[in-house]
């Protein structure tokens, strides 16, 4: 009997299932990434967070930093649709600060998983040569 090519031969598929166990984590350890991931990225929010605040609005670096702080063009976009308190509105404040945080947790987290799989096939390759 010929096997066909789309049917791997079971000695290949069960290749593949051990190779790809190999290169994914535990839940466990995808619980401890997240819990690392969101420490870091509370502090990196928080550093992103404040530096547009601080510098005059319509200067060259409040461009430069929509890379950096991406909830402060957020905050900007809303600002004008809330309603003036007076004084230091922290809405804005707050409104940067989680575009921020939902940002950066993004980055954060998927560069974690990104490079604990690489981490895990070159473990793997080596094992295996």
């Amino acid at each position: 009997m010929r096997e066909s090519p789309h049917s791997p031969s079971l000695t290949v598929r069960n290749q593949s299932q051990t190779n790809d166990s190999v290169v994914r984590p535990s839940w466990g350890q995808v619980a401890i990434m997240l819990v690392g991931s969101i420490l870091v990225v509370v502090i990196v929010a928080s550093i992103a967070t404040a530096p547009p605040f601080w510098l005059p609005s319509g200067s060259w670096a409040t461009h430069m930093l929509v890379v950096l702080s991406p909830g402060y063009l957020l905050s900007a976009l809303i600002a004008p649709f809330l309603s003036y308190r007076g004084g230091l509105d922290s809405r804005a404040i707050y409104i940067a600060f989680f575009a921020n945080l939902a940002y950066w947790f993004v980055l954060i987290f998927w560069f974690v998983l990104w490079s604990d799989r690489r981490w895990r096939q070159k473990r793997a390759a080596r094992i295996d040569a």
